[in-house]
């Protein structure tokens, strides 16, 4: 599955370097040498807010998708509070436009206009790039915390092993000196 997201980011970056270029000067966005072959990534457009020529935020682009046609889609997430109650829409992409200036994803709409659009649905088994992100902070997370609970086991055997050793070694002294005691008293005796 993250072979098919890294092919479809690359096709999408493909299908926006294309898009980009057709716009008008004004609309390019965000700031590329200028021996730059391409515009904008798609990782650059994932989580940028979506504003309307008025300078509303009405939303903010989730994903970028490619329809089964080859046409580029964007999913913006509208409406909702940090990720709750948000609604996904689908927009061609070709409809965005990018303020250089204001260094925002813009589009003519205002955000009810957005709400009132039919809402996407991934199909089922199908992860946003979000999705993706999160799960992948989480297995960092558990790795670290593994590692972390690791080196503290190890510590703790370390110190066991130690400790061990040190009683053995004082074993081994006392019996070393139980041993030179009977001797001396065999010697002694004898």
């Amino acid at each position: 599955m993250i072979y098919r997201k890294l092919a479809l980011a690359g096709a999408v970056t493909l299908a926006l370097a294309t898009t980009v270029n057709a716009q008008d000067a004004s609309y390019l966005d965000i700031e590329r040498p200028a021996n730059s072959p391409y515009q904008l990534r798609a990782s650059d457009l994932l989580g940028m807010d979506v504003e309307n020529f008025n300078g509303d935020e009405i939303g903010e682009i989730d994903d970028l998708i490619i329809s089964s046609d080859n046409t580029p889609t964007a999913v913006i997430s509208v409406g909702g509070f940090l990720g709750l109650g948000d609604k996904l829409v689908a927009i061609p992409y070709n409809e965005l436009k990018f303020d250089s200036e204001r260094e925002d994803v813009v589009y003519n709409a205002t955000e009810e206009q957005l709400k009132s659009l039919p809402e996407f649905n991934y199909l089922e088994g199908e992860s946003t790039w979000s999705e993706i992100q999160t799960q992948r902070q989480a297995m960092q997370d558990k790795a670290t915390q593994m590692m972390s609970d690791a080196k503290d086991k190890t510590t703790e055997a370390v110190e066991t092993v130690k400790d061990k050793t040190a009683e053995t070694v004082e074993s081994v002294k006392e019996a070393d000196i139980w041993h030179q005691i009977a001797g001396n008293w065999n010697q002694f005796k004898g």
